[in-house]
């Protein structure tokens, strides 16, 4: 007996059956129902998301005994004719292989005579756009006045080949992709009816690689049933469709955020002994990259159809600990390497050594940081000075510690735990500046305690919200009440980060979890300062701009021109009244 592979066997037969092109479904059986029924259509949509199903489920319906009808009995002689693919009234022809003008005269002499059985005469086209343009001429003025018996359908993967001439004289359809959990779903349904055993991450494997291609999925799970029988694992998936094993992919991604370069050589390791593709390795990690940057641009919901719980979890947590600018450096090098891979002599050694180039480079610092740390040190303020790792460090004061360090005797009190740090009613009062130095409200000493405590928190949502330490650091003045906490931030692209969204409530719950109470959290903008340098530059600049304008010339000048005076310079080394 003949196998009939899965994508046949369980091709649907209704429109109830076609899953995810809802669109289609319901605007062909309302026009049945209203009997609005197009003379000509044309299905578009990438492969095997049921162009052609569709096709043959819409010509049963107009011709079904019971019909037209929204739904096709599957039990009259026409049905099961045009199910087989022996009704002489529907013709299927293949647009690849009857491309001339020929093939056309022949359809346009056939459509003169009725219907032998049937009650519409139906010509079914595929992959239509590969019709040369002599036979799309030819097929115009048919397409436009048919008989009233006969319908066109056709179908195509390139619709942008059509002429706009065919497209014009047809009712269009765009079938969408299938969301991969509509595939998993559909799999499922599948392999409990065949019998099968599966585990929902191994579906997950075969319909990720279908590329929302529902023919693609049931054909891969058909190849699979081939290699691992009626017990399917997901080592036997990947074996079989030579795939690389996600968990290696997230193991990679940890590595390279973390740069440790002996466990990204250890990875490389594993997938050539398991003799895996490499290129298919690389594209997966692209891939995964970019799912980072979705979780980091705050549109995770985007993936929670694509990937399973526990991948899309590892993702919120890869996301929270690397910086986008990384993660772009990153995508960007896998894309060369992928690109270049296939000509490499030696592939292996080519993406170890572009690996180990992304684990051993320092992480990157965008412009916007860069220029807040140089207006900073140019005002005279103490900022933080990045550390390899991207982790802010206060500059120490002579002779002082870093501020979070542990202090013995009377330079500070001993570090302590976050565990320890129970904040009681007036326990921590005061105000910390800019410099790390806490100042008692009064006024007076400084509180080492104060500055301990305020690095041990910092370090403490350094190890949850690394990007909000980063830009807690930047602060110039921080206060504590019994049950408040407020930060003052330089009015900046500090303190818009720090207030945007709900980071401040997010700031708040881990304020509480540190100091063991309920802490309002208050973020405050300070503009900067001007310093007594720039108010004798303006001064300065006043002068000169008065003595400039004590010459007559100069006046008359700017009264008949009706001219101002945008900038006045001093000549280098001129100091004399009225030489400029």
């Amino acid at each position: 007996m003949t196998y009939l592979v899965l994508a046949r066997r369980w091709r649907p037969q209704t429109f109830a059956d076609i899953v995810g092109q809802e669109h289609v479904t319901r605007t062909l059986q309302n026009a049945i129902r209203a009997g609005r029924v197009a003379h000509a259509f044309l299905f578009t949509g990438v492969r095997g998301v049921g162009k052609t199903t569709a096709a043959r489920v819409l010509a049963k319906a107009l011709n079904c005994e019971n019909g037209p009808a929204p739904e096709p009995c599957n039990t009259c002689v026409h049905c099961e004719e045009i199910a087989n693919g022996a009704s002489l009234d529907v013709v299927e022809i293949d647009g690849a292989s009857n491309t001339g003008v020929d093939d056309v005269r022949a359809i346009i002499e056939n459509v003169r005579y009725r219907p032998a059985k049937c009650r519409f005469k139906i010509y079914i086209v595929d992959e239509v756009h590969m019709l040369s343009t002599s036979a799309f001429n030819a097929l115009l003025k048919t397409l436009e006045e048919p008989p009233a018996h006969v319908k066109f359908i056709f179908a195509t993967t390139d619709p942008h080949k059509v002429p706009a001439t065919i497209q014009s004289r047809c009712q269009r359809y765009d079938f969408k992709r299938l969301p991969l959990s509509l595939i998993v779903r559909q799999l499922g349904e599948i392999a409990a009816k065949e019998g099968l055993e599966i585990s929902e991450k191994g579906l997950f494997l075969i319909a990720r690689e279908s590329e929302g291609s529902m023919r693609d999925a049931q054909s891969l799970l058909d190849q699979t049933i081939a290699f691992a029988g009626r017990q399917i694992t997901e080592e036997q998936i990947l074996g079989a469709l030579g795939l690389a094993d996600r968990t290696l992919v997230a193991e990679l991604a940890s590595a390279l955020i973390a740069r440790t370069p002996s466990k990204v050589l250890e990875v490389v390791e594993q997938v050539h002994l398991r003799g895996d593709d490499l290129r298919r390795f690389v594209r997966d990690s692209i891939e995964h990259f970019r799912n980072i940057a979705v979780v980091q641009a705050g549109a995770s919901d985007l993936l929670k159809e694509e990937l399973p719980v526990e991948e899309l979890q590892n993702l919120q947590k890869q996301a929270e600990t690397v910086s986008f600018l990384d993660v772009e450096r990153i995508f960007r090098t896998l894309l060369q390497v992928e690109a270049e891979l296939g000509r490499s002599p030696v592939p292996r050694l080519y993406l170890e050594m572009h690996l180990l180039r992304l684990a051993m480079t320092e992480p990157l610092l965008s412009l916007a940081t860069l220029g807040e740390e140089l207006r900073q040190l140019a005002s005279g303020s103490q900022v933080p000075v990045m550390s390899p790792r991207g982790q802010g460090k206060p500059l120490p004061e002579d002779g002082e510690k870093f501020p979070g360090s542990p202090m013995t005797g009377e330079a500070g009190a001993e570090r302590r735990s976050p565990a320890q740090g129970k904040m009681t009613s007036g326990a921590i009062s005061g105000e910390i500046d800019g410099a790390g130095r806490g100042q008692r409200e009064g006024g007076g000493s400084s509180s080492r305690e104060g500055d301990s405590r305020w690095w041990e928190f910092l370090q403490f949502v350094e190890k949850r919200r690394r990007f909000i330490a980063a830009h807690l650091q930047a602060s110039v003045g921080v206060e504590w009440g019994e049950a408040s906490l407020k930060v003052r931030i330089p009015n900046g692209i500090h303190y818009q980060y720090l207030t945007h969204g709900a980071r401040v409530q997010e700031l708040a719950t881990l304020a509480a979890e540190f100091f063991g109470s309920p802490l309002s959290v208050q973020i405050e903008a300070v503009e900067p300062e001007k310093s007594a340098q720039d108010g004798q530059e303006q001064e300065r600049s006043t002068d000169l701009r008065r003595q400039v304008l004590d010459y007559a010339a100069v006046r008359k000048t700017v009264d008949i021109l009706g001219a101002e005076i945008r900038e006045v310079r001093e000549q280098q080394g001129v100091r004399e009244k009225g030489s400029f």
